[in-house]
């Protein structure tokens, strides 16, 4: 990395920080974006539909789960 690019990365974590200084309420949604963009943390309508799969699934697997227990 060069002298450049560092102060470049410096000058733009210090206005960064100074933004969410001056509204708080921004970090919690900024947060919330890059767990959600990579995967960390599911946004609420997927969660919901993680559910009702797996609802489905264990349904599924409670009606057959006798045919897959013999075939373990």
């Amino acid at each position: 990395m060069t002298a450049a690019n560092l102060t470049d990365r410096e000058m733009l974590k210090s206005v960064v920080l100074e933004v969410l200084r001056q509204e708080p309420a921004l970090l919690k949604s900024v947060v919330r974006e890059v767990l959600v963009e990579n995967n960390i943390v599911v946004s609420t309508e997927q969660a919901a539909r993680r559910k009702e799969i797996e609802a489905m699934i264990l349904e599924d697997f409670d009606e057959i789960g006798d045919v897959y227990k013999a075939l373990a």
